[in-house]
């Protein structure tokens, strides 16, 4: 009898985290790997993007994050700018109408 690995990196003891079913209590699942397993497959991944990018997994994230962060107050701030433009031409307009209404 097939049974669920319980020993498995993505076993929350609720369910499978990485897969939507339980592979492993029907036979072998292609994720299988334990805790130290993932963690060393981890570090591996970390060191080789790092000599690719030049960058850590965290750096990048930070990086992106701040570029979010500049890219939606750029955004704010072009709203802003276009809200007074429109506003300035909407007053520009109303006083023509008073001036013409005279």
């Amino acid at each position: 009898m097939l049974s669920t690995r319980k020993d498995c990196f993505a076993y929350t003891g609720r369910g499978c985290h990485a897969l939507t079913n339980l592979f492993c209590a029907r036979g072998e699942c292609p994720f299988y790997k334990t805790g130290e397993q993932a963690k060393r497959d981890k570090e591996a991944a970390e060191r080789l993007y790092f000599q690719k990018t030049g960058e850590t997994a965290m750096q990048y994230q930070n990086r992106k994050k701040q570029e979010e962060r500049q890219a939606q107050l750029k955004a704010s701030r072009e709203k802003e700018a276009q809200r007074k433009r429109d506003k300035r031409a909407a007053e520009k307009q109303k006083n023509a109408v008073i001036k013409g209404a005279v």
